[in-house]
């Protein structure tokens, strides 16, 4: 795109024609260069026409959205004016879909944003830049931007802002980066001293990578930000705490490298810059004997998650006579979850109304808590404000995100010898991933439920026919489970093994809908073996079981593997290949077969890539064997659910930690 736009009018020839239709279908497909052409196809068509006059305006006006969207300004603005001296009244087609709520492949909202952007833009430079010429560079250069009244850099900058939020969460994260950046780079033009978004722009991290390459080249150049923010963090000050200057860690984990040097310095630097992010509490009174033990825990999934389906059974479990337990929920939704976890514990705080934030860490400091439990820091920036300080004599956090933190006050990280019996990929302790102290329990960690309710959708509606997801009784059916974070390019070369193994064969990938771009992305990196990948988009929770039911072999990816949708996956007694060598995090996958033990464990863990493939490949196209080694799945499951022996552990660790 960026080669396209400048001067694209000048280089068609004027005898092509076309509609709307074709560059609106590929400007929602995220194909932004060939719309870009192809809305220029249009113009030049349409020269001299004055009954096309609307037509030619309205593409003006979308190549204005192109140009806002690549962050070039100027050009935006000169195809806002063409737009408007072509055909005064006439509408961008993209932003009017929106309105409308025409489908857009889910990313109308760009192009909603982008337009009051380049409307903006036209605006603030109508009087400063001549836009009846096309602009020799469609970006505000700095000597223009410094021409600017402050009113003038308030939009420009608010333009970068809107644009990036918007981006990011339309899942083009690395155009909402270019955003961001540029916004970072005038931010001292219009508030002087404000480094929420030098601390973003260090943070941030893409989602999908284009190969292993660009991975370490993404990786590198994170930690190269990070250093350089832990570095000046001492010399400025982080004035807020808000969505810009905290955008999360949640991405960086699925880089697959060991964090816990980045995340001890992410926060660090927070705590350098925004002291009053970190408080301590006096240190509580020792448990005196017959005292109960004050324990609380903080998620903000209290509700039909797979963090609350994993922990909150353990947290109803615990003996009431013996601990008091305290429940921190920011959970927004309310569900059956939300009400047998209310109903099963001792206190139960709601601060879904505004959220974990610093003015009320007192709800905890108030309780005189002796633990206090994050369940999945990192999932989101909900918990991270109280995170940063001591708010109980202990803290712990488990693996509901499984990712170190980074706190200086967070003491135990609490896990599973189960989940850490292979060597890790980098070959080293696993301890040495972790800023806190890693705690290893015998039992599993977590307390799963028998998942009944997918042997009832199986009973009630059946496994996905083949023919619904547009394939033929022969094709053996690969599924990864996974959302497309977890598509590390370190997992292509067994992917494509698998399919290329026989000409039947075929991966199943489900994607979420309202990132369809991130589709896009693995798509083009699959090449030619994206012929026989089906792609599904988001699907109900049963149609989730249904087709879990139709595949043949699933398949755990690395570097990150999966949890729940394992647990899940044996309740249909279906066989998951995992590789856990290669996996960065706790090895669920592998750690449920120890739980089951026996042959199950010894075929479908795999100790090399070679072992993965040739397993995965073995039992999509022996149907005999496939169907033995679910057998033993299905008689092995029973030892991964309803395992109460955790809670009685979890006590066990709680009582010493606190020194009963």
């Amino acid at each position: 795109m960026r080669t396209l736009l400048l001067g694209i009018l000048l280089a068609l020839p004027a005898f092509l024609h076309a509609s709307l239709d074709r560059p609106i279908s590929l400007a929602c497909a995220g194909s932004f260069s060939e719309a870009a052409f192809a809305f220029a196809e249009i113009i030049v068509s349409n020269a001299g026409s004055p009954e096309s006059a609307e037509e030619s305006a309205e593409a003006l006006h979308s190549l204005g959205n192109l140009a806002a969207l690549e962050g070039k300004f100027v050009l935006a603005a000169y195809y806002h004016a063409e737009g408007r001296r072509t055909f005064l009244r006439a509408l961008p087609p993209l932003a009017i879909m929106y309105q409308n709520e025409e489908p857009c492949n889910n990313i109308g909202d760009i192009y909603w944003v982008s337009s009051f952007a380049k409307k903006t833009m036209f605006e603030v430079l109508e009087d400063v830049v001549d836009l009846t010429e096309m602009p020799a560079d469609g970006s505000i250069s700095a000597a223009l931007f410094s021409e600017l009244d402050m009113g003038g850099k308030a939009e420009v900058f608010n333009a970068h802002t809107s644009l990036g939020t918007q981006l990011e969460d339309s899942g083009m994260v690395e155009w909402s980066m270019l955003h961001f950046g540029k916004a970072e780079e005038i931010v001292g033009q219009v508030d002087e001293g404000d480094v929420s978004l030098t601390v973003r722009n260090s943070i941030m991290v893409p989602v999908m990578y284009d190969n292993e390459v660009d991975l370490v080249r993404g990786r590198k150049a994170l930690e190269e930000k990070v250093d350089r923010l832990y570095g000046e963090s001492e010399r400025v000050a982080l004035r807020s705490l808000n969505q810009l200057s905290m955008p999360g860690t949640f991405y960086i984990i699925y880089q697959g490298g060991n964090d816990k040097e980045l995340m001890t310095k992410i926060r660090g630097a927070y705590y350098n810059m925004h002291p009053k992010i970190t408080t301590s509490i006096a240190a509580p009174p020792p448990v005196e004997k017959g005292r109960k033990v004050k324990v609380g825990f903080v998620s903000n999934y209290f509700r039909e998650h797979s963090v609350c389906k994993l922990f909150c059974e353990m947290i109803k479990g615990m003996d009431r006579d013996g601990f008091e337990t305290h429940v921190f929920s920011g959970s927004t939704r309310s569900d059956s979850y939300t009400k047998g976890l209310r109903e099963g514990v001792d206190h139960f705080h709601d601060v879904s109304g505004t959220g974990f934030l610093l003015r009320n860490k007192r709800l905890v400091e108030e309780q005189e808590l002796d633990v206090l439990v994050y369940l999945d820091v990192g999932m989101d920036t909900g918990s991270d404000l109280w995170a940063h300080s001591r708010l109980a004599g202990v803290q712990m956090v488990f693996w509901g995100h499984p990712s170190t933190t980074g706190f200086k006050d967070m003491d135990y990280f609490i896990s599973s010898s189960l989940f850490h019996q292979a060597a890790d990929m980098d070959g080293g302790d696993a301890s040495e991933r972790y800023s806190e102290q890693l705690v290893l329990m015998d039992s599993s960690s977590f307390l799963f439920r028998f998942p009944a309710h997918v042997e009832e959708v199986l009973e009630r509606q059946g496994a996905y026919k083949k023919a619904a997801l547009g394939l033929e009784e022969q094709h053996r059916l690969f599924l990864v489970p996974q959302s497309l974070q977890k598509f590390s390019p370190a997992f292509d070369t067994a992917l494509a093994q698998i399919l290329d193994a026989h000409v039947d064969n075929r991966l199943i990938v489900i994607y979420d809908a309202k990132k369809p771009l991130w589709k896009d992305r693995l798509k083009k990196r699959m090449g030619g073996m994206s012929a026989k990948v089906v792609f599904v988009p988001t699907v109900s929770p049963s149609d989730f079981h249904r087709i879990i039911a139709a595949s043949d072999v699933l398949l755990d990816p690395y570097p990150f593997g999966g949890g729940v949708t394992t647990l899940e996956a044996f309740g249909a007694c279906k066989a998951v290949v995992t590789f856990p060598g290669a996996q960065n995090v706790p090895q669920l996958t592998a750690g449920m077969y120890g739980m089951m033990g026996g042959e199950a464990e010894s075929i479908l863990v795999a100790g090399s890539v070679e072992e993965y493939v040739a397993t995965a490949v073995r039992l999509g196209g022996d149907k005999a064997e496939r169907e033995r080694v679910e057998k033993l799945v299905c008689e092995g499951r029973g030892s991964v659910y309803d395992d109460d022996e955790v809670v009685r552990e979890f006590e066990g660790i709680v009582k010493r930690a606190v020194g009963v």
